[in-house]
């Protein structure tokens, strides 16, 4: 009995003592990680404890900030706090049973400053370090780095973008010490140094094809049938943009734009006969000015290649045993020449000093298609990708699409231009293979900067046309990979976001590590797109003409992910719009269609406004062609004297949305009269079909009058119902 009894005791004195330290402050009160804007509070837990509440102030202040319920935690960071401040802390604890304790309090003096961490140091370019820190939620004027190499003075730099301290003008190849702060400038105080090394400059090496579309390859849709390994490794190691466009589809005006990183009005190589501004820097020049040696081989642009190269071989002729011009003096060497501009880069890449920039532009697939000899047995049995709309458009259309037999092709006749193509791609393939195992072999590829693409794509029976220069799909959408491990990951696909022909330029001087903000460039680092430090949604595509004379006027167009508006130079209004994403053939122009009504006149505003961010100035002589309609057409081949002399309204009777048809190539004016002879419209009728909207009147009989700038004048009733 008298165990139990003190047994008991024991547990009751047990459950006094418990009750007693949950009603007891806190003990052990620690502050830890103190900077000048926080520091943490700690505590020993109390049994018996559910939660606990904290407060603080400034030391000397008789009144606590207000009280904050933390939970269970034994642990709390006060934040937001004055730098080289003294402050009282205060915890107390509640128990299980609803009582509290007393509030314990300790005393802790902020930081004067808080020093950022350097959690990283990594390069962008030969000549730019980014440098990632880690900095407390403190209120900062500035951070700054300094940073030395060779026991140089230090230099400085100051930024307030925390995510953006990036180094520019580094020298290639060379280490560095760095530092930072974001203390005031009075305390000189700097972190720890940490050291980095900024890579050598990459070789570069451009390899451009012609007239090949984006199709082609197993790496972007290509038939299962065909492959290009060698092709798509450059991909598959690097960076694939698949939502890459040139601004013009033709062939000295592309490699303008990428040469120049400038659009065709703003670099004057507008057409094949056109040549680039003298004032202008090229990739070439700028390079060789820089330190690099540069080598030309192959297809080159309008302008002369030498001597703007250290070494050049130019030429762009027949595929068997072409003539070249090599250091200014004419060659004729014996082959195909697929393999003798593969050897002529190869050699180059064997002898030449490091750094240096190739430009290797190979004339495949451009026509007349002669493959090597050994490859025209491949593919004789297998399916060509003959497109499913070889059609000519019906309706609609711009009048100068087949004005031209040059540029149409019999739907019999695409089989055996597609295989001519597939032979052509493949012996490049193979080609570049070479080049890349020869790189490899070498120990030089991962610091070669590899960029692959074609000057514009091209239309292999899309509509009925064989051609380029037109702003639709085939013809302005290019491959385009490059392969550099100091930028890309393998295996990235960066389809969300536009990148363009005068993107090229940009690019590869950022790599190389020149940075001259002197130089004013219409595109962009594709590094920057990869990275998302910019993005693009939108471009204009432009194709100019000198003279009304040829056959296509000068074309402005707009393409977004969703849409893309065209507008022609013509003496009548001649525009097109398409839905990307309903209509990816591009077969049904919308233009008409009321339902699109305010987007297309959302799309023409977009025109103008890239016409003004590119300083589009470009007087475009205005063509004779129009919209043709298919009305219009069946009209004129009814008529007994294949003529059509009248104009018609149509429906009539309508709701008040009708189209007038003008069948003659000039404009008119229309007015729209009620019975009582009020004008309730005004207008202007170009040739083809024109939508009037007048749903707004009242139902009734209304008289059109119609009069052209000859004099020419016709009057149409028309009847408006619900």
């Amino acid at each position: 009995m008298k165990k139990f009894l003190l047994a008991s005791a024991i547990f009751f004195s047990c459950l006094e003592s418990e009750a007693q330290d949950c009603n007891k402050a806190p003990t052990g009160l620690t502050l830890t990680n103190v900077t000048s804007c926080s520091e943490k509070l700690s505590w020993l837990a109390v049994a018996g404890a559910v939660k606990y509440r904290v407060k603080f102030r400034k030391t000397g202040d008789p009144v606590w900030g207000p009280v904050k319920g933390i939970g269970d935690k034994t642990y709390y960071t006060f934040k937001n706090l004055l730098s080289n401040t003294s402050y009282q802390f205060a915890v107390m604890d509640e128990c299980g049973d609803g009582t509290k304790s007393k509030y314990r309090n300790i005393t802790g003096q902020t930081a004067a400053c808080t020093l950022p961490t350097i959690t990283s140091v990594f390069a962008l370019s030969s000549s730019s370090l980014k440098i990632n820190l880690n900095i407390c939620s403190c209120t900062f004027d500035s951070i700054r780095i300094q940073y030395t190499s060779s026991n140089q003075p230090w230099k400085y730099y100051a930024t307030v973008e925390i995510n953006n301290v990036v180094l520019n003008g580094l020298l290639a190849n060379t280490q560095y010490t760095i530092e930072a702060s974001a203390c005031p400038l009075s305390m000189n105080n700097w972190t720890a140094s940490v050291t980095a090394t900024t890579p050598a400059n990459p070789n570069i090496l451009w390899i451009v094809l012609d007239d090949s579309r984006f199709d082609s390859y197993s790496c972007n849709y290509a038939p299962a049938w065909f492959q290009t390994p060698n092709i798509d490794r450059i991909a598959n190691e690097g960076v694939n943009f698949r939502s890459y466009f040139v601004t013009t589809s033709f062939c000295t005006p592309s490699r303008s734009s990428m040469v120049t990183g400038l659009y065709g009005h703003n670099n004057g190589g507008i057409d094949n006969a056109s040549p680039i501004y003298d004032s202008l820097p090229m990739v070439a020049t700028l390079l060789r000015n820089n330190g690099y040696y540069t080598g030309m081989v192959g297809k080159w642009i309008q302008n002369s290649p030498y001597p703007i190269f250290d070494f050049s071989m130019e030429g762009a002729g027949n595929y068997f045993n072409p003539t070249y011009v090599r250091q200014g003096v004419g060659i004729h060497p014996l082959g195909h020449s697929t393999d003798i501009l593969t050897d002529t880069a190869l050699a180059f890449i064997h002898r030449t000093p490091r750094p240096f920039f190739l430009w290797l532009g190979y004339k495949a697939t451009h026509d007349p298609k002669q493959p090597q000899t050994a490859y025209t047995s491949y593919y004789q049995n297998d399916p060509m990708p003959v497109p499913d709309n070889t059609a000519h458009y019906t309706d609609d259309y711009p009048s100068y699409l087949y004005s031209s037999s040059e540029h149409q092709i019999d739907p019999d006749s695409i089989p055996n231009n597609y295989l001519l193509y597939f032979q052509l791609l493949k012996g490049a393939d193979d080609a570049i293979g070479k080049i890349l195992d020869t790189l490899q072999a070498l120990g030089i590829l991962d610091s070669t900067l590899v960029l692959f693409t074609s000057d514009n794509g091209f239309l292999m029976g899309e509509h009925g046309l064989y051609a380029k220069r037109f702003p639709y799909e085939p013809s302005i959408r290019d491959p385009l990979f490059i392969r550099y491990p100091a930028w890309f990951t393998p295996h990235s696909i960066i389809d969300h976001q536009m990148a363009l022909n005068i993107d090229l330029l940009p690019t590869t001087l950022e790599a190389a590590g020149l940075h001259d903000t002197s130089l004013h460039f219409d595109g962009i680092s594709l590094h920057d797109l990869y990275t998302g430090v910019t993005k693009r949604k939108e471009f204009m595509y432009e194709s100019l003409r000198e003279s009304s004379d040829g056959s296509f006027p000068t074309i402005l167009s707009v393409r977004s992910f969703h849409y893309k508006y065209v507008y022609s130079s013509c003496e009548t209004t001649t525009e097109e719009f398409y839905d990307l994403l309903k209509d990816s053939e591009e077969n049904t122009n919308l233009i008409h269609n009321s339902e699109y009504t305010a987007i297309i006149d959302t799309y023409r505003q977009k025109l103008a406004s890239q016409k003004a961010l590119f300083n589009y100035k470009y007087e475009s002589p205005v063509m004779n062609c129009y919209l043709v309609d298919n009305m219009r057409e069946t009209l004129q081949d009814n008529n007994e004297d294949d003529t059509f002399n009248s104009l018609i309204a149509t429906p009539n009777p309508s709701s008040g949305v009708f189209n007038v048809i003008n069948p003659f190539n000039e404009k008119f004016t229309l007015d729209v009269f009620n019975d009582t002879g009020v004008s309730v419209y005004h207008a202007k009728v170009y040739a083809g079909t024109n939508e009037i909207n007048i749903s707004r009147c009242l139902p009734g009989l209304y008289h059109l009058h119609l009069v052209s700038g000859q004099g020419r004048k016709f009057e149409l009733p028309l009847a408006i119902i619900q």
